[in-house]
């Protein structure tokens, strides 16, 4: 990602999301983050976040439509179908979307998938690429980006936020009610 790109990053609220959304930030993005909750909207807010879109109360489909009509540049999605395909109609020519889970896989069944020829002729016309993403396939890229994060953290520009849905307390009596 380059700096002035438009970057959405579904679940940005999560563990790994508000790293990325915080990295794109830092990078020098316009940073769209999705996530499903006023308290994590307000964090995201409170982060930095250009737009915070909260999908339980508003229209992702619609507000892509609205305020982005170009299209987003770099998409960092979690999610799987249905949303991966409804965030591949919003990305811009020679966009790129990197998929890295499918958490709906993990919990739904039963939508509807988009037909392959379908995608493949959206995909060659859009110049779009379209990449899984596997942590362990970077593993040569750990040392690097470990110590930017590290300097970013030690820097306090990147925070980092753990919710576990309950307060599990503080210091090292924490650890085992976090697990």
């Amino acid at each position: 990602m380059a700096s002035g790109e438009k970057v959405l990053i579904t679940a940005a609220a999560g563990g790994v999301g508000h790293i990325a959304a915080q990295w794109a930030l830092l990078k020098g993005c316009h940073v769209i983050a999705t996530t499903s909750n006023d308290k994590k909207q307000e964090f995201l807010k409170e982060l930095g976040c250009h737009r915070v879109i909260n999908y339980k109360t508003e229209n992702l489909d619609q507000v892509l439509n609205t305020e982005y009509p170009s299209g987003i540049d770099v998409i960092w999605e979690t999610i799987g179908s249905p949303v991966f395909e409804q965030l591949f109609e919003h990305l811009a020519r020679r966009g790129r979307l990197i998929n890295i889970g499918a958490t709906s896989g993990y919990t739904s069944v039963g939508y509807a998938p988009i037909k392959i020829d379908d995608f493949i002729v959206k995909l060659h016309y859009g110049a779009r690429t379209v990449i899984g993403f596997l942590t362990f396939d970077y593993k040569h890229k750990f040392e690097e980006y470990s110590k930017q994060l590290s300097e970013y953290y030690v820097k306090n520009k990147l925070k980092i936020f753990v919710d576990f849905g309950v307060n599990v307390g503080e210091g090292l009596e924490a650890v085992s009610n976090g697990l």
